[in-house]
């Protein structure tokens, strides 16, 4: 695991203490908890790379990317409570990214990870597979 792949997975750890929880048939539990974290997501910057394997115009191209996703799922779901619901937010987000070259869709793939945890969520149950991605 690099070392971003390692500060995405303990920056989640962290927020799934207090994440929402799946509910039987695919409803999440959602609470001011779980808002207060997109928000905080919503807020950080995204595809920050010391290294500068990422350019100033991918990150331009990408945040925005992360950050309407986040604004959509922010909007929507206390009125749409579903795991279904969240995958085809999620969807049009992934048919942007999934051809980017492999060090722009791993830290894209994380943001999406780091959503699942938030939320309560286990992963994508294959829904994204077409884009052989398999969250």
């Amino acid at each position: 695991m690099d070392r971003r792949a390692a500060i995405a997975f303990t920056l989640g750890a962290l927020a799934s203490a207090a994440t929402a929880q799946a509910v039987e048939g695919g409803g999440l539990a959602i609470d001011w908890k779980v808002l207060a974290e997109l928000d905080a997501l919503r807020k950080e910057a995204k595809f920050v790379d010391p290294l500068g394997i990422i350019k100033p115009g991918e990150r331009a191209r990408l945040e925005p990317l992360i950050n309407d996703l986040l604004d959509r799922l922010r909007t929507g779901i206390q009125v749409h409570p579903e795991q279904s619901w969240v995958i085809s937010q999620m969807q049009p987000t992934v048919a942007a990214f999934y051809l980017e070259d492999t060090e722009l869709r791993e830290p894209s793939v994380e943001y999406l990870m780091r959503i699942f945890r938030i939320l309560g969520m286990k992963g994508a149950n294959g829904a994204f597979k077409q884009y052989y991605l398999d969250l």
